[in-house]
């Protein structure tokens, strides 16, 4: 989960490589707009997983990605 951009902190996306991050197969934008994008992801439960980011409205956001979304 990071800044999915060369030049700005802004797309905060998690992201998915099935080869060591060669490649990145699936991609879920969290957030679109300018932040600081600092992120930590957590498993919530076996079908869950869970970001915590600073966003382009909030200081911290929580947000749950169900891993169907990922995978």
């Amino acid at each position: 989960c990071n800044p999915d951009s060369k030049y700005n902190r802004e797309n905060i996306t998690l992201k998915v490589s099935k080869d060591n991050g060669e490649t990145w197969e699936r991609k879920v934008l969290l957030d679109q707009g300018k932040s600081r994008g600092y992120s930590c992801i957590t498993s919530i439960d076996e079908k869950t997983i869970g970001v915590l980011y600073e966003s382009s409205q909030a200081d911290l956001i929580f947000q749950q990605v169900p891993l169907e979304d990922l995978l």
